[in-house]
Formats: C-alpha cells, structure tokens, sequence
C-alpha cells in the first residue's frame, strides 16, 4: 500500500516507539518512508510524547535523534504532548490518501497487539478530522527544539 500507491500519508508515532524505529522492521519502513518521499510521497508524522519521555534524558535524547532523522529524510515532522489530546487522539494512526484508515491497536500493557485497516467513508472522514485536530494540538519539530533548550 505505501510502497505501491500512495501520494499522501499521516502518522502518529508515540515517543515509545523510539526503539522501534531502530529495529529491523522500523529500519525497513523507514527505508520504504524514504524511497516513497523520493517518489513524491508527502510524509506528516506527529510524535505524541509522554512526560515520563520528557523527564527521562536518555528516552528524550532517542526520540529527538529519531525525529531529526525523520525531518531530514524529507518527513514534516510534528510533535505534541500526550497530556495536551483528548483520549480519542492517543493512539497510532495512519491515513493514507485520504482514503485509507489504520489503526495499532494496542493492549492495556501497551503491547501491540495488531492492526485495524478501515477504508469506509464514515469512519474515514471521522478520523481526518481527528488527524486536523491532532495537528492544531501539535507544533513544528523546530518550535519543540527550540523549547528544549
């Protein structure tokens, strides 16, 4: 789906997720992230942080190099505070061309545990409205930077 087809995606990424970025399957999605931006893929990844990330120097500093990563492979990378969302905005996402919804799902020990895929118009548009509000909660990867000085 991404490899093949899409022009447009939103993602969330919880700062836990740091590590999976540097595991073999985050490694290999990334790669297929910076081919499809070389193809035209326009890539909005908003990491939602925790403040036991914030407090934690080792968990902040891994996230920061992540998303600075991400930013120069070509990701406008955005960036909020899981204390600032509504609970129905904590959760991984992915909208691919506005037509293509999924969703982690995770476990109560915050396991993933699978993946929801939806492309019905209903839920859809529900969850691209959530996507523009998550973004009106969240700012630029500089503004975050600049802040953590």
């Amino acid at each position: 789906m991404l490899r093949e087809a899409s022009k447009e995606a939103l993602c969330t990424s919880h700062a836990d997720d740091a590590h999976i970025w540097k595991s073999p399957v985050g490694l290999r999605y990334w790669q297929l992230n910076k081919e499809q931006i070389a193809n035209g893929l326009r890539c909005t990844r908003v990491f939602i942080l925790s403040d036991e990330e914030l407090k934690n120097l080792p968990r902040r500093q891994a996230i920061t190099e992540t998303m600075k990563q991400q930013a120069a492979g070509g990701v406008q990378v955005l960036v909020t505070y899981q204390t600032s969302l509504p609970d129905d905005l904590r959760k991984g996402i992915a909208i691919f061309d506005q037509k293509i919804y999924s969703e982690t799902i995770m476990s109560g020990a915050g396991q993933t545990i699978g993946t929801y895929l939806d492309w019905g118009p209903e839920r859809l548009n529900r969850e691209i409205e959530n996507c523009r509000l998550l973004e009106s909660f969240s700012m630029p990867l500089d503004s975050f930077l600049s802040s953590q000085r």
